[in-house]
């Protein structure tokens, strides 16, 4: 390709990414308000720190989007990711939304914390950053959270935590076992 089409390329990508952009931002947007509005119901109950931890929904569930599509993350991270995203949309889950309100949210956040403790050792925090829709700071305590997931997964079930890389391997092998 000459200069010229190349950046004419890289254009045509910017602008899909912008209204990708603009499209996602509604979607964030739309989730944390309803999120916001369900909390406001159970704020007594949940504190502070409970309502921050469940307003940090949207926000996971926008950089699960945006990592599956981004050309820096490679394709195995991509499925897995793309797991974590079915256990978002899905409505049967551990704690169903439906039925357990904005609360719901904490089993889709903490399988996204597990997975992206994951990510952080094989992935440059800038493409993480480049990707979280909220305030850059709170990402990078992300990756603390993460690995307290990882530490309370170990601590509470003893073996959980290798049932679980044994599940998410399973799904990624389709089912399979190795021979």
């Amino acid at each position: 390709m000459h200069k010229e089409e190349n950046d004419n390329v890289k254009i045509e990508e910017n602008e899909m990414d912008l209204d990708d952009n603009k499209r996602f931002l509604g979607y964030y947007e739309k989730l944390r308000e309803g999120i916001r509005k369900k909390l406001n119901k159970v704020e007594k109950k949940l504190g502070k720190k409970g309502v921050d931890i469940i307003l940090l929904a949207p926000d996971l569930f926008i950089l699960l989007t945006r990592l599956i599509r981004d050309v820096r993350v490679d394709m195995k991270k991509k499925i897995t990711l793309g797991a974590v995203i079915a256990y978002w949309i899905l409505p049967a889950d551990l704690l169903p939304e439906v039925i357990v309100g904005p609360v719901g949210y904490l089993d889709d956040i903490l399988i996204t914390l597990y997975v992206l403790d994951a990510l952080f050792t094989d992935t440059d925090l800038e493409v993480l950053l480049d990707n979280w829709p909220g305030d850059p700071e709170v990402m990078k305590n992300i990756n603390l959270y993460a690995q307290k997931v990882k530490n309370l997964l170990r601590a509470v079930g003893g073996n959980l935590e290798e049932k679980a890389t044994q599940l998410a391997d399973s799904i990624l092998k389709g089912g399979r076992k190795e021979e």
